[in-house]
């Protein structure tokens, strides 16, 4: 087989990049040997390109994983579309937790959750990052807080680490609260996250139905 710097239809690109990984190793270790390199230097060159080529398939191989979580698509929508409907619902209302979407969506994809959940806990919570503790204004989930258990708010140091740690406590993924959110239903999660307000969830159910139907390319148009 032979390559000529483009990649076969028929062949899958993991093993098309190893085999010609493998064809430019044999062609260095040829060229090496026909120069009457010493056989010590020789093994030093091939052991040299060996471990490059492994480290660049091992991070083509990352590179690909990151590409896939980037078009994931769910609910038929892309990461993209997914985002920017997050930010057009909270921008139409100038809320500060526009511009986070992607941070909501990934989060969510990442810790296996709905991609509007959060999100719309976000706007129930402090009305999208407009009322926040003043202690901690990255907190807009109200994490952590409670005047009546007398706990102070979870202190964040921006918004990413509060919309990432959020996510993964209740998708379930952190052994301090997981019995209270893991394999839960939404609602099930909202009980245990909100046990006092019965129109807690209608709440949050409809802000995820609004960011779902919302036109995103027409409201971030008109920002």
């Amino acid at each position: 087989m032979t390559f000529d710097g483009a990649q076969p239809s028929i062949m899958p690109k993991n093993i098309y990049n190893s085999l010609r990984g493998a064809h430019i190793i044999t062609k260095s270790f040829t060229f090496f040997t026909s120069v009457g390199k010493s056989s010590i230097t020789v093994a030093l060159v091939a052991t040299i390109l060996i471990t490059s080529f492994w480290a660049h398939t091992a991070q083509a191989q990352a590179l690909d994983t990151v590409s896939a979580d980037e078009e994931k698509v769910v609910d038929g929508l892309t990461v993209a579309e997914r985002a920017a409907k997050i930010d057009a619902y909270f921008a139409q209302y100038n809320l500060p937790a526009a511009g986070y979407g992607k941070v909501f969506v990934a989060a969510a994809d990442r810790e296996g959750i709905d991609w509007r959940f959060v999100a719309a806990k976000a706007m129930i919570e402090s009305t999208g990052g407009k009322f926040v503790p003043k202690k901690d204004p990255d907190n807009m989930f109200g994490w952590g807080c409670s005047d009546k258990a007398g706990l102070k708010c979870k202190d964040f140091a921006s918004k990413e680490q509060a919309i990432n740690e959020v996510t993964a406590h209740l998708a379930g993924n952190r052994e301090s609260t997981a019995k209270y959110y893991k394999d839960k239903t939404l609602s099930q999660k909202m009980s245990a996250y909100n046990r006092v307000n019965p129109k807690y969830q209608p709440l949050v159910f409809g802000v995820m139905d609004k960011i779902s139907k919302i036109d995103a390319p027409k409201v971030l148009a008109m920002k």
